[in-house]
């Protein structure tokens, strides 16, 4: 396997590489010194199904459309998630998707989705859709009728090799309505060409006028999974190009500002999900996706971390630390390199600890999470090996 550099050095038994996409600390709504950002922990992968991107391209006013969406989510309900739908609004003239006032108010369309159908040949119309975006599609596109849809997933399912796995990990905070995401992207096959990371973000339901077949419209119409933008861009980030082995693993990171809800109720976090996939760039070929329901219950709220029960000493040091930790004489402690993997886990069962940071593979900044008997994080503290 590989190892890959691509913007922080940093020396591991694994073959990994990071990048960070230019991250908005404006939306860290915290001090970083009192209380560092909470870089996630991955574990082990051991997902072993594809799982099926379906790309169901719509509009407002295409009178087939509610009928395909129907299609899909029987596909989602039937497969125990392991098919995931993206609802598109687009098409090569957007006759479907235009906003015509009154009845028609919601403009559905983002960039990507009409990059879609300008850049993957053989469209026809709405509804079509894609189905991990192989070539198995009308006269051999990625470009499938709705009542294919069907037949196009299962033997996605059945048959399609393993050629990558995915983790998300994300942390959203109210007050600066900021997302933070984390990718980790395994590949599971040596394969050779130009791979990339697209990160969707959808709205899991918009209440809008819609156009039905029998020539009505259904004004309370529940439109699902809908696209509304890219977390980083239409084709997203370049992963790698060439050659990559089984066992490669790159991790990227994202910050986005979502739409105040106050301003949009349907930008409640409890209403968005996060649809992340690897794609091969040059035909378009889905490896694998992955879909992150947002909730509230996962906000982080790192102002409940109380960091002055715990000191650290001596920082920096080229050997042994010891944590004074005030009121907890039983947890643990975990240490996490800047990509968030753990490098390090102890048990305490006494206010004082010493860790030996000789035993780590190589010197740089770490962070020491606290955790109490209930695995909650109590406290972060940032240390140097040097």
């Amino acid at each position: 396997m590989k190892k890959y550099l691509l913007y922080l050095l940093l020396f591991s038994s694994f073959n990994l590489s990071s990048q960070i996409d230019s991250l908005d600390w404006n939306l860290y709504p915290y001090d970083t010194i009192v209380n560092p950002y909470p870089w996630p922990t991955w574990t082990s992968n051991n997902n072993t199904i594809r799982n099926v991107l379906l790309e169901d391209y719509t509009g407002h006013t295409c009178i087939n459309c509610p009928t395909a969406a129907v299609i899909a989510q029987q596909l989602v309900d039937a497969n125990n998630g392991n098919v995931i739908v993206a609802s598109i609004h687009a098409s090569p003239d957007g006759s479907f998707q235009a906003v015509q006032p009154p009845e028609f108010p919601v403009d559905f369309t983002t960039i990507a989705g009409n990059t879609y159908v300008d850049e993957m040949p053989g469209f026809l119309g709405n509804p079509m859709g894609t189905v991990n975006r192989n070539q198995g599609g009308f006269l051999n596109t990625t470009w499938y009728l709705s009542s294919d849809w069907t037949g196009a997933v299962n033997n996605e399912l059945a048959s399609a090799p393993l050629l990558a796995n995915l983790q998300v990990q994300y942390n959203y905070y109210p007050q600066t309505n900021g997302l933070f995401i984390h990718t980790e992207s395994e590949f599971k096959n040596n394969l050779t060409g130009d791979y990339n990371l697209i990160i969707y973000l959808v709205r899991d339901t918009v209440i809008a006028p819609q156009k039905l077949n029998n020539g009505t419209t259904e004004t309370n119409y529940h439109h699902q999974a809908v696209l509304t933008h890219n977390i980083n861009s239409a084709w997203g980030s370049q992963i790698t190009t060439g050659s990559v082995t089984n066992g490669d693993i790159f991790y990227n990171d994202y910050s986005y500002q979502l739409t105040d809800p106050l301003i949009d109720s349907t930008y409640e976090i409890d209403n968005l999900s996060l649809i992340t996939y690897l794609c091969d760039r040059n035909s378009f070929e889905v490896l694998q996706v992955i879909k992150t329901n947002l909730n509230g219950t996962a906000v982080t709220s790192v102002n409940k971390l109380n960091n002055s029960l715990i000191k650290l000493f001596p920082n920096p040091s080229n050997d042994i630390i010891t944590l004074a930790i005030s009121h907890h004489s039983n947890g643990q402690i975990i240490l996490t390199d800047l990509l968030g993997k753990e490098v390090l886990s102890k048990s305490f069962t006494s206010n004082k600890v010493q860790i030996n940071l000789k035993s780590l593979e190589s010197k740089g900044t770490y962070f020491a999470k606290v955790l109490d008997l209930d695995g909650n994080v109590i406290a972060i503290k940032k240390l140097i090996y040097q």
